[in-house]
């Protein structure tokens, strides 16, 4: 049985399972800014901001054309209630 190395050892940052865990990350970015566009696209702008806020958790923040859509969505919600 093989011992894991630690998160913080650099033999972590550079194993097969870091980069395992790295992939499955950016997928689940891309799968929440998709899930965002999508709502966005037919007119579900709770959810498009659901998914907005969920993909800058999981990144770290959002690029400024999110940050613009964001904005967009958050005026267009203001004004239908």
């Amino acid at each position: 049985m093989s011992i894991s190395p630690s998160e913080g050892s650099p033999e972590f940052w550079f194993s097969d399972e870091r980069i395992e865990i790295e992939v499955r990350r950016q997928r689940l970015i891309e799968a929440a800014f998709d899930r965002a566009d999508d709502h966005s696209r037919s007119g579900d702008d709770e959810r498009a901001l659901h998914w907005l806020d969920t993909a800058a958790a999981l990144s770290g923040g959002l690029s400024r054309a999110y940050q613009l859509e964001r904005s967009r969505l958050t005026g267009r919600l203001a004004r239908a209630r």
